[in-house]
């Protein structure tokens, strides 16, 4: 079974908070599932993302895929910027 695990939030080891989605992803994958984990390099929660030109990026965490997409960028939690965010991961997703 083909499964995408998507969240704006999440993000694998190493890169901040919303660990939860990356490891259900990757016990999807010990399963024998090929699951991927596609989220936003834009989020309140994580420290840093990794540096990227392009506006969709693949890195392999802990032998899980993890799709990083590039969405507009914020930094006050309580801003019309962060909804905006949110529509551009959806558009872009």
């Amino acid at each position: 079974m083909n499964i995408w695990m998507i969240s704006k939030y999440a993000s694998p080891p190493g890169y901040g908070t919303g660990l939860r989605f990356f490891y259900l992803t990757k016990e999807f994958g010990r399963l024998g599932h090929q699951a991927t984990l596609i989220t936003s390099n834009s989020n309140h929660y994580a420290p840093y993302f990794p540096e990227t030109n392009k506006r969709y990026n693949s890195e392999v965490f802990e032998d899980t895929k993890v799709i990083w997409i590039d969405t507009l960028k914020y930094k006050i939690t309580a801003s019309p910027r962060r909804i905006l965010t949110w529509l551009d991961f959806e558009w872009k997703l």
